[in-house]
């Protein structure tokens, strides 16, 4: 299942943001990540790696704390899949998050990924 990458990122989005980054085409593995700078850490991944890099999805949150259970969720959701740290095959599955995170709203996809964003903060 292709997933077509997001458009060249001008202006590079700003805010709390879990993404997801294939790297080498195709067959590549995709990393689940998150930052509050995002342009400067696909910089510190474009100089770190001989490979083209692509974002293929982006999540916007409200809330730091969202941000990393989201992040936190998806990759203990999808660690059979993990190939090191926060990469992970393009599997049927990951995509399938991937396709998600485009496709659906914010909320929705939180509550796809089994993330209450209306929980009180413990």
């Amino acid at each position: 299942m292709p997933v077509t990458p997001r458009p060249a990122l001008s202006p590079v989005p700003r805010g709390r943001l879990v993404y997801f980054i294939k790297c080498n085409g195709e067959h590549g593995p995709i990393k689940i990540g998150k930052s509050t700078q995002l342009g400067g850490r696909l910089e510190e991944f474009r100089v770190a790696n001989p490979y083209p890099l692509n974002v293929l999805a982006l999540v916007r949150l409200d809330q730091t704390w969202q941000m990393n259970l989201l992040e936190k969720r998806l990759q203990i959701r999808l660690a059979q899949h993990r190939v090191h740290g926060e990469w992970f095959e393009p599997s049927p599955p990951v995509l399938a998050v991937v396709e998600a995170a485009n496709s659906m709203r914010m909320a929705e996809f939180c509550t796809f990924a089994g993330v209450d964003l209306f929980r009180a903060r413990r």
